[in-house]
């Protein structure tokens, strides 16, 4: 007889989010289903701290930290990108023409020095 499992649901969200979810559960080499529990427990946590904090900050507060956070990583990606595309448009691709150039000037050269013999 198999073991009782967890009862489970399924929650729909954005790909997007599904995306970011799986990436952040690989980086931490576990499933996406932890990884989901692991980040409610965090949130819970966060609230807990600043609900025992005299002043603490309503909910709606951390959920605007957590947002500024993810927009500052999203802008360094996206800086990230855009550093990787300049140098592939001014490194990468001149260096590829360049190597199939001189592979075709190699082609040429064989070619002539076959007909010379």
């Amino acid at each position: 007889m198999k073991p009782k499992q967890k009862p489970t649901t399924t929650v729909c969200v954005e790909c997007t989010d599904r995306d970011a979810i799986k990436e952040l559960a690989d980086g931490l080499n576990l499933s996406q289903r932890q990884m989901v529990t692991r980040l409610i427990e965090t949130y819970h946590a966060s609230i807990n701290r600043k609900e025992n904090v005299e002043g603490a900050s309503p909910p709606e507060s951390v959920l605007a930290a957590l947002q500024e956070g993810l927009d500052k990583v999203l802008r360094r990606d996206d800086r990230v990108v855009a550093f990787i595309r300049e140098q592939e448009k001014v490194l990468l691709k001149p260096i590829l023409q360049t190597v199939q150039s001189t592979e075709s000037q190699i082609k040429l050269l064989n070619e002539i020095l076959s007909n010379l013999e």
